[in-house]
């Protein structure tokens, strides 16, 4: 992106809101409630420690990073 006279380097990732924000515990645990939340919870810390790496990869490369998701409003 370029601003004024500076260019500015982006890394976008793009995800689904759902993976970005930490589940809530099933409020009856039958096996099938338990086996969902077991993989939603594992996909949520798999994408926080993908997006703490990428955050710095970003800061040594002087880049910024750009998440957007499905309620990301760009303009």
């Amino acid at each position: 992106m370029k601003k004024g006279d500076k260019t500015e380097e982006y890394v976008v990732e793009i995800k689904p809101k759902a993976q970005l924000q930490k589940p809530k515990e099933p409020k009856r645990k039958t096996a099938k409630a338990l086996k969902n939340f077991k993989y939603a919870y594992e996909s949520y810390v798999r994408n926080l420690c993908k997006t703490n790496a990428l955050n710095k990869m970003a800061k040594e490369r002087n880049c910024k990073v750009m998440l957007l998701t499905e309620d990301s409003k760009l303009f």
